[in-house]
């Protein structure tokens, strides 16, 4: 079997993406549609039927069949209503009329009736509607105290039957402007997935010929071969950043639509698997840039205190949150700064952190921070679930990951503390790791202090 082109593969990646969304969209839409439209006709529908059932009471009191005929006249003028029944307070038909002057109104009384006054199948929605008696209370003298009065009698009731043709017939339209819609949004989406394929393509055959090269022995094809990666990468980020921000913006204007619950718990887990894609590619992507050099250090002289601060607002809450300790330590009375560059420190003690904060269940976090004659000492500890020595001299290599086979991408990619290994040798510096399985971890790394402050 002939494999699929890697133009080919390009395109549905960028594709089944955009479909999925737009059907959900699509079906939503028509979805909701609907339910409006029924819920329209059915209020319609209540109003009419209690509104002939109170101009109609005198008419039934009095038998005024001519004034009963008039009133349902009137009634039937609007487009949706086929068929009035007007019944005598024995459920006796006094007037009956359909639109088109035909049509059997025994069963409507077996469809709607007092003890069920609603029904509706695919093509009719029936009424009933009693009609009740005006009461005029006389007592305000209170001379008849002591007196009750008898129930009064329900004069009669109305049923009035509408027809479902003009709803169905909307639905219909619905359904082909959805259709239409879905049909220009993929025909645009495709166009971009071809022009976006035809930029992807190009880098990720020169990436192949590298890599060809490479594996027939030419050393020299190294530096190609992660150039060819970083360009495809940032050329494969930057228009699948497009596609993903129309899925965000999509996703942000559903939940500003009043969906029910359950859309509620769909549209979350939309917007969790979204911002777990986003946080995947902005991690290769970084990997890319540190592959490829395309990262240079920017050194400021950096206070101690101020990393310490960021650190507390940045992760406290989340190790709160499991109710674990989160505790800071660092010379607070010097007035200490180092020599680094801010970006990569901070993105350095994000990632050992945040691993700390997830795999403690319970006792507690260090950060610390002490002397090491003219640098400082970082230290990261927690009370994990500790890494085994087997696993130790791997932990920094790309895409390793301990306990994870299946690859599940809720625990990253396995390049957290590839960066950190990586970010920390663009100043030269190293990071080290000591650990034990079911007590915790420590790692810890050495930045050059610095007296600019001073």
């Amino acid at each position: 079997m002939k494999p699929v082109g890697i133009e080919k593969q390009v395109l549905l990646v960028a594709l089944i993406p955009v479909l999925l969304m737009t059907i959900l969209l699509s079906g939503y839409f028509v979805f909701s549609r609907f339910d409006d439209l029924d819920e329209a006709l059915i209020k319609r529908s209540q109003m009419l039927a209690s509104q002939i059932a109170s101009s109609s009471e005198y008419a039934v009191f009095s038998n005024n069949k001519e004034l009963l005929q008039q009133e349902v006249d009137a009634v039937l003028i609007q487009r949706d209503v086929s068929k009035v029944l007007v019944l005598d307070a024995s459920l006796k038909p006094i007037v009956a009329k359909s639109r088109d002057g035909l049509g059997q109104f025994e069963t409507l009384l077996l469809k709607a009736n007092a003890a069920s006054p609603f029904y509706q199948d695919a093509g009719v929605l029936i009424l009933y509607a009693p009609i009740t008696a005006t009461q005029i209370k006389l007592n305000d003298f209170d001379f008849d105290k002591g007196v009750k009065s008898a129930q009064t009698k329900l004069p009669g009731a109305v049923i009035i039957e509408i027809s479902k043709h003009r709803l169905v017939t909307k639905r219909q339209q619905i359904i082909l402007l959805s259709l239409l819609l879905t049909l220009l949004i993929l025909a645009v989406s495709i166009l971009l997935a071809l022009w976006a394929t035809h930029r992807i393509s190009y880098p990720i055959t020169a990436m192949s010929q590298e890599l060809h090269s490479f594996g027939e022995g030419n050393l020299d094809s190294r530096k190609h071969k992660e150039l060819a990666k970083t360009r495809f990468l940032a050329a494969a980020g930057h228009d699948l950043r497009q596609p993903l921000a129309a899925a965000n913006l999509f996703i942000d204007a559903l939940k500003f639509t009043n969906p029910t619950e359950k859309q509620n718990v769909i549209i979350a887990r939309l917007d969790q698997a979204m911002s777990n894609f986003n946080g995947l590619l902005d991690t290769l992507l970084n990997v890319s840039k540190l592959d490829g050099g395309m990262i240079k250090p920017e050194y400021t002289a950096v206070p101690v205190a101020e990393i310490f601060e960021w650190i507390e607002q940045s992760f406290a809450p989340a190790a709160n949150k499991k109710q674990i300790r989160f505790i800071l330590h660092y010379p607070m009375k010097e007035m200490l700064a180092v020599h680094a560059d801010i970006d990569l420190l901070k993105s350095v003690l994000m990632n050992l952190i945040s691993n700390a904060i997830k795999f403690t269940a319970k006792g507690g976090i260090l950060v610390g921070a002490r002397h090491r004659g003219g640098q400082l000492l970082f230290q990261v500890w927690d009370t994990g679930i500790g890494i085994a020595d087997e696993h130790i001299k791997h932990i920094f290599d790309e895409f390793y990951q301990v306990d994870n086979p299946q690859r599940d991408r809720v625990q990253g990619l396995g390049l957290g503390l590839y960066i950190v290994k990586r970010s920390l040798g663009l100043f030269d510096g190293d990071v080290c790791c000591h650990s034990k399985v079911g007590r915790g971890t420590v790692f810890e790394f050495l930045v050059p202090l610095t007296d600019s402050l001073k």
